[in-house]
């Protein structure tokens, strides 16, 4: 397991969706020997078990987990070049994106439980998994309750709750966009979906866009036409 609970030296010279692609490409190209299939690179969105999903090649299973304010699009960069080796399974985490709004089971267990049923249907009884941000949480999860499905686990860029040092970043006040949920928010962004999306995205600008420059755009089209943050 590749554990990045810390940032690395090159921070304040890397963006984060940029180091997420880099950490991810490295462990699973550079620190896995011998995997390797020739693989249709083009990038397919479909749907199943109430998920939308980003697939590619065809090979051993990479399950690619985005992190907060952002969907299965973040991966786009990073797919072409994993589909060479690898089939990569990208989702929208349950709620997020295009995939469905569960009535019940919110939390990160029960969330990896749906994206495990995904990964079933789809015939896959193995993977890597790889949790950016919040998907670290869910990768997490996965690998605990699926231990024997679970090959490999890169979890980055985030806290683990239950990993020593977790509480301060939690609870640190400028990191207010953890508890910004529940029904006062909800409250002050109906019918405001779009410009809060635009503040969360100008607020957290060390996520490069760069290299996709409509992500922006199209994360608040999102936001606007799900009516929901």
């Amino acid at each position: 397991m590749y554990l990045f609970l810390k940032e690395p030296p090159l921070r304040n010279r890397l963006p984060l969706s940029f180091r997420a692609c880099l950490f991810t490409l490295l462990a699973l190209l550079v620190l896995i020997p011998g995997a390797g299939h020739a693989a249709d690179t083009a990038i397919a969105a479909r749907d199943a078990e109430g998920l939308h999903y980003l697939t590619a090649g065809s090979g051993d299973a990479v399950i690619l987990l985005h992190g907060y304010t952002q969907t299965s699009r973040m991966w786009r960069p990073l797919i072409p070049l994993l589909a060479k080796k690898f089939r990569v399974i990208a989702p929208d985490l349950p709620g997020i994106g295009d995939s469905q709004i569960p009535a019940d089971g919110l939390d990160m267990k029960s969330a990896a439980i749906r994206i495990h049923a995904l990964a079933k249907a789809l015939g896959i009884t193995k993977a890597r998994v790889v949790g950016h941000d919040i998907g670290l949480m869910v990768a997490y999860a996965y690998a605990a309750q699926f231990p024997t499905e679970t090959e490999k686990l890169v979890v980055m860029d985030a806290f683990l709750p239950g990993v020593a040092g977790w509480e301060a970043v939690y609870n640190h006040p400028a990191i207010w966009h953890f508890r910004f949920n529940g029904e006062t928010p909800e409250l002050l962004v109906k019918g405001r979906e779009r410009t809060t999306a635009e503040i969360l995205l100008a607020v957290l600008a060390e996520w490069d866009f760069r290299r996709e420059p409509d992500a922006a755009t199209g994360y608040q089209e999102l936001v606007a036409r799900r009516k929901a943050v």
